[in-house]
């Protein structure tokens, strides 16, 4: 199969942003309610959603690990307070591990 650059870097950014519309969908309700873009038209890098920010990484881990609406925000914020300390916080996959959460 010989594929151009052009035709793998479209179905990349097309892939990111059916990723992004079925976690808003996930997460945040009807797509149409919600205000999303990514920063600089960037596609794949880090999406504003709702006044919320997610890079691509941290949006197919709560897929991936079946993070609960709950249980996505109360990760997210603990993230964020980590951040604003100067910590690192604990990575989405272990985090729900640790927290023993659905």
């Amino acid at each position: 199969m010989k594929e151009n650059k052009k035709t793998i870097l479209q179905n990349y950014f097309k892939g990111c942003m059916d990723l992004t519309e079925y976690f808003i969908k996930k997460y945040f309700g009807n797509i149409k309610d919600v205000d999303y873009y990514f920063i600089g038209d960037e596609i794949g890098t880090v999406c504003f959603i709702n006044d919320y920010f997610f890079n691509m990484e941290n949006m197919v881990d709560y897929l991936r690990y079946s993070y609960s609406v709950d249980n996505m925000f109360k990760h997210n914020e603990y993230a964020l307070k980590c951040h604003e300390k100067g910590d690192l916080p604990i990575c989405i996959r272990d985090y729900k591990k640790i927290k023993k959460q659905d």
